[in-house]
């Protein structure tokens, strides 16, 4: 009367399992799609130029009071190292126990470097040389080979080691670490109280020589002071990575040489470096 059903078999259900399943091919297209929709909205997810400055300047500034903090905490001179063209910057400490003052310029041209350092051997040959003459006095390590006399210069200046090369060593920590202003954001122009020379963008970008860098030093001393420093920020062009955007954010950061406290202005100004009134 009542008629008897076959078996639910478990053939049968992983048949059916897997006639309700994707293909191979489907799923490459869903993948496919998704690929494309991604490349569409992706972009339009990545940070907009004010959300890049934004990001760089509180990134810079925060490096800036860490190089100042540290030169005061370890008693070591620092300096701040700023690749103009690659937009890229990170911080340098001298020898313990340099206490010198910081160069008024420092140029990484190779022939203007070698130049440099044979003015400098050829000075402290002539002050030796000028030494010998007015005191004539042999040191007790001299011999007959090899006569060594006092110099005039070495008190004040080997002891400050104005006149030889300092070995700045990279610091790489938690804290301190080389960074790289996001997306277009550029340093426009940099400007230093130390010395009278000003370095800019659009300059460097655009040399014929390709492979000339320019870099820019902000230097800290460990009794609590920096070089006086105004950098101009904005951002490069999409369409040239030589000229700066016309119509994109523009800052002014003019940093406190006695606090190491940083001083945001909206729009290019001009650098001020009078000391905060009391």
């Amino acid at each position: 009367m009542f008629s008897k059903k076959k078996p639910f078999s478990l053939f049968a259900k992983n048949k059916v399992l897997a006639d309700s399943g994707f293909t191979l091919i489907e799923i490459i297209i869903v993948l496919g799609i998704i690929g494309a929709i991604a490349g569409v909205i992706l972009p339009n997810l990545t940070l907009s130029i004010d959300s890049q400055m934004s990001s760089s300047l509180r990134n810079f500034t925060a490096q800036v009071r860490s190089a100042y903090n540290s030169a005061i905490f370890s008693g070591r001179l620092h300096r701040m190292v700023i690749d103009i063209k690659k937009s890229e910057y990170w911080v340098e400490q001298a020898p313990l126990g340099f206490e010198g003052r910081p160069p008024a310029i420092d140029n990484v041209d190779e022939s203007d470097s070698l130049l440099k350092s044979d003015r400098r051997k050829r000075l402290l040959e002539s002050l030796d040389d000028k030494a010998k003459q007015q005191m004539n006095r042999e040191m007790t390590t001299s011999s007959s080979s090899n006569k060594k006399f006092y110099s005039i210069r070495s008190i004040p200046v080997v002891q400050r080691e104005i006149l030889r090369p300092i070995i700045w060593q990279e610091i790489n920590d938690s804290i301190i670490y080389k960074q790289k202003f996001l997306g277009r954001v550029v340093v426009a122009k940099f400007t230093s109280g130390l010395i009278s020379k000003e370095i800019k963008f659009e300059d460097v970008a655009k040399s014929v020589d390709k492979n000339k860098t320019e870099f820019a030093y902000i230097y800290f001393l460990p009794n609590g002071t920096l070089t006086p420093t105004s950098l101009q920020m904005t951002s490069k062009s999409a369409e040239d990575s030589s000229l700066l955007e016309a119509n994109g954010p523009k800052f002014t950061l003019n940093i406190n040489t006695l606090t190491g406290q940083t001083r945001l202005l909206e729009g290019f100004q001009n650098a001020d470096f009078t000391p905060p009134k009391k």
